[in-house]
């Protein structure tokens, strides 16, 4: 970023040109035009003036990848992850983590090798001598990512789904279905109270795949309820995309 003599003046790096702009520094995440360089342009003259106070309507605070405390998808070797649960336990630890749940996926899912009731039930006996073995340094809690079937359904029976710690749910077929067709079915499936989590409600993988056609608005708030009825939860490759 040049001036009008040709002097440089910023370009090192994106701070340096927000702050020759007058504006405070805009997290990509929040790049979205929807008021965040007026935000960003009060966040600027708050701090040059060192008013800090929450009247000036300046940019919210992200969580920062320091802030989290724990980690709700976890695969593993049981299934589609590389490693074994002490090692994804044991590298979230090193990375601050109080706890992760293991969240492999089901039966449906054979390219993956999902576990069925059986096999989920074994795990869950691996999941407590790591516990054991690692002394309470961080906590393993039991979870899935079970399969939403076509029809709404689940991929894992109810008995077992209620003894898990956290349930999260997600599709990954039929994504063909009609707006109408995908809702109904997605909410059908976080209508059952096992399930506390819905992953990747888009199913978008950026540059990759494009999202299913779903009503998220009807999902979230669906009519005749005061309150969210689903949640999602970030995964690298399209978890939080729209």
């Amino acid at each position: 970023m040049a001036g009008k003599e040709g002097r440089r003046i910023a370009g090192r790096t994106e701070e340096e040109i927000y702050k020759a702009l007058g504006l405070a520094y805009i997290e990509p995440e929040l790049r979205e035009n929807t008021g965040e360089i007026e935000a960003a342009a009060r966040e600027f003259e708050k701090e040059r003036v060192r008013k800090r106070t929450s009247k000036t309507g300046g940019l919210p605070k992200l969580i920062g990848y320091g802030d989290l405390r724990g980690d709700l998808q976890v695969q593993t070797n049981w299934t589609d992850g590389a490693d074994s649960i002490e090692a994804m336990a044991r590298a979230a630890l090193a990375r601050g983590l109080k706890y992760i749940v293991i969240t492999d996926h089901t039966k449906r899912l054979a390219m993956t090798h999902g576990l069925d009731e059986k096999r989920i039930r074994a795990q869950w006996k691996e999941i407590d001598a790591v516990n054991k073995k690692l002394g309470g340094e961080i906590l393993i809690l039991k979870g899935t990512e079970c399969d939403i079937l076509k029809d709404g359904s689940l991929d894992l029976d109810d008995e077992t789904l209620s003894k898990l710690d956290v349930v999260g749910v997600s599709v990954h077929s039929y994504f063909n279905l009609t707006r109408a067709e995908q809702t109904a079915r997605i909410t059908r499936a976080i209508s059952n109270p096992n399930v506390d989590i819905l992953f990747h409600p888009t199913g978008r993988i950026i540059n990759r795949r494009p999202p299913y056609d779903v009503d998220i608005d009807e999902i979230i708030w669906p009519r005749g309820k005061r309150g969210p009825s689903s949640k999602s939860t970030p995964f690298p490759s399209g978890a939080i995309s729209r």
